[in-house]
């Protein structure tokens, strides 16, 4: 029994021994440990903080891009909406209605082939103003809120009014108020 207790005072020693050497050498300084936690923390949060702004920074440039498009998008079927009511009003004068060709016609130039697949809020819209035709200033107001090309629209009045053959009187005085309100303008934004 004696060696056992011996091999364990040995051992007691030699872990009491080892002990005060780690001591010693600093492995159980708690003021370095602390410090360096200290530091690893800052150092990670500041990682951390840096990560997530440059992700922040990405996210506000995306919806900046986002909005933009947006924008433009909104800008574009204004522009048709404003081109669709030229149209409209030009088919309506020579008898009271838009007949289905007339209304093709006017949808195949305002948005060419892309018509088909037009969001349903704008293709509502351009219903909505082929049922109820706004009058000759409502065309007009619309084209010039959206800066609609003369030339486009001009365009659009004459192979409407043409269709059937010789444009009506109604027809033809629409064209020529169209393009005095346009000289109009133009004559307007030259002054400012």
């Amino acid at each position: 029994m004696a060696l056992p207790l011996l091999w364990l005072g040995y051992a007691a020693a030699v872990a009491t021994s080892s002990a005060v050497t780690a001591w010693a050498c600093g492995a159980f300084d708690d003021e370095k440990d602390s410090k360096a936690y200290k530091n690893g923390h800052r150092d990670g949060h500041n990682s951390a903080t840096a990560d997530m702004k440059a992700d922040v920074d990405a996210a506000n440039e995306n919806m900046h891009n986002m909005k933009s498009k947006l924008d433009d998008l909104h800008t574009y079927f204004n522009y048709s909406v404003a081109l669709m009511a030229i149209g409209v009003t030009a088919a309506q004068l020579r008898d009271g209605t838009v007949k289905d060709k007339e209304y093709k016609e006017i949808l195949s130039f305002v948005n060419g082939l892309s018509a088909v697949r037009l969001p349903s809020e704008i293709v509502v819209t351009m219903r909505t103003i082929r049922e109820n035709p706004p009058g000759a200033n409502v065309a007009f107001d619309a084209a010039k809120e959206c800066q609609v090309d003369i030339d486009l629209a001009l365009e659009l009045i004459d192979i409407i009014i043409t269709m059937h053959g010789n444009p009506t009187q109604p027809q033809q005085a629409f064209r020529m108020a169209f393009l005095q309100n346009c000289q109009h303008t133009s004559q307007q934004s030259e002054v400012a």
